[in-house]
């Protein structure tokens, strides 16, 4: 892992113990990237026909972690560390392979999967094979939160 890495495993970890608050602070911020780019910064970057390329690595993700643990941590719940741990490791290692294979953007596929990781347990799993749609196309309304709040909180702004 380098230095610059967007999302290294302390920052994922800090993400995870307990900012769920923090991204209260900035649900603002969501819309007004939206009003001044007329998309979600985050994904703006994502060209046209790489979705599917996205949704299938967010996949191998998710069907490698484990999702419960990892949202009880987000929830301040009890959780497994040593798993988290874990899970932590295969989503940078998963994140910077689409960079080498594909060219993709880890802190794209990061953040999908916190947004998925914060968004309702319930709701979510009807959207999973459709992930990178949901959080491409989310409105104010969404159950989950915006990307741009996911990066400010890793980033600690």
């Amino acid at each position: 892992m380098t230095r610059n890495h967007f999302c290294s495993l302390q920052t994922a970890r800090h993400l995870l113990n307990g900012l769920s608050s923090k991204l209260h602070t900035h649900c603002g911020a969501g819309w007004l990237a939206k009003l001044m780019f007329g998309k979600n910064p985050i994904y703006r970057h994502v060209k046209g026909g790489e979705e599917e390329i996205y949704q299938s690595y967010f996949m191998n993700i998710v069907n490698s972690v484990d999702v419960r643990n990892l949202t009880a941590q987000a929830c301040c719940k009890p959780f497994d560390d040593e798993s988290a741990r874990r899970d932590l490791n295969t989503i940078d290692n998963v994140a910077h392979q689409a960079k080498r294979l594909h060219s993709l953007r880890p802190v794209i596929i990061e953040t999908m999967l916190w947004q998925y990781i914060y968004a309702d347990p319930l709701l979510r799993e009807d959207d999973r094979y459709r992930w990178i749609y949901e959080v491409m196309a989310r409105d104010d309304r969404a159950y989950f939160p915006d990307a741009i709040s996911i990066y400010y909180t890793m980033y600690n702004c």
